[in-house]
């Protein structure tokens, strides 16, 4: 029961996120792409800074050259087993997998480093 209540609770908060940008009439679809991660709890801070040094550049150049709306880390404070959830945001399906693979090209590419370490922190 705790995981289905901690989903929900992850879902609206990124419906908030974004619920600005429904606000217009006109507005195109948008969409989100969340991963949640389990993280070693003596390590997340690492995991934070890296997020930070590493990926927000790649991720703030994405939301520069409008292949997504925008971006975010947040952070669980208090219980459970997912600490940190990752997110970006684009308008249509088609343009959020898109980034999501351009992103993902450029964070191989300039970032390796940086992932695996974030991976052994952030396992699941």
């Amino acid at each position: 029961m705790k995981r289905k209540v901690l989903l929900v609770l992850g879902v609206c908060m990124l419906a908030a996120l974004v619920a600005p940008a429904l606000a217009a009439d006109d507005a195109p679809d948008v969409y989100v792409y969340a991963t949640y991660h389990k993280c070693d709890l003596a390590r997340q801070d690492r995991a934070d800074e890296l997020t930070k040094t590493a990926f927000a550049p790649i991720y703030d150049a994405a939301v520069a050259d409008k292949k997504i709306l925008s971006w975010g880390w947040i952070a669980h404070n208090t219980g459970g087993e997912w600490r940190r959830v990752d997110y970006y945001v684009a308008p249509g399906l088609d343009n959020l997998l898109a980034a999501g693979k351009a992103i993902g090209e450029k964070l191989d590419k300039d970032a390796a480093l940086a992932d695996h370490e974030f991976r052994t922190i952030c396992y699941a």
